[in-house]
């Protein structure tokens, strides 16, 4: 299983690096035109050269499976206790808060709008229709 999954990554990694070389070409070339040059010249990455580019890829490190999980497990535990200590300090202001009372808020009188509208269409002196919006009394 561990050969078919390395051959999968081998074979993403080169495609990586195949995609990234066709843009940079790409780039290159449009950079040439917009300069009023010749495109062909300047598809690869020194003019005039053929250049080839290795790109060396380490190898993943395996191994420290114990070590990553009390690794996460500690970080995790710190950030826990971290966000619990905050809390405790966010209630203890949020208490303090509360003990003072605030005068209390008078509600304002609302006058209460009409719901029903009423319009009206009437032909003016000019020949153009004019409207009117008159609210329905209850």
């Amino acid at each position: 299983m561990n050969v078919s999954v390395e051959k999968a990554r081998d074979w993403l990694r080169q495609l990586f690096v195949w995609d990234h070389a066709e843009k940079q070409q790409i780039a290159r070339a449009g950079q040439a035109l917009g300069y009023g040059l010749d495109p062909d010249k300047f598809v690869r990455p020194f003019p005039g050269s053929p250049s080839n580019t290795t790109v060396n890829i380490a190898p993943a490190q395996r191994g420290g499976g114990l070590g990553k999980v009390l690794g996460v497990v500690a970080l995790l535990g710190t950030f826990g206790l971290a966000g619990t200590l905050g809390m405790a300090v966010l209630d203890k202001l949020k208490s303090g808060e509360q003990n003072r009372s605030p005068a209390p808020v008078q509600p304002k009188a609302v006058e209460q709008q009409p719901h029903e509208w009423e319009v009206r269409w009437k032909l003016g002196p000019d020949g153009k229709w004019q409207t009117e919006v008159v609210p329905v009394k209850p």
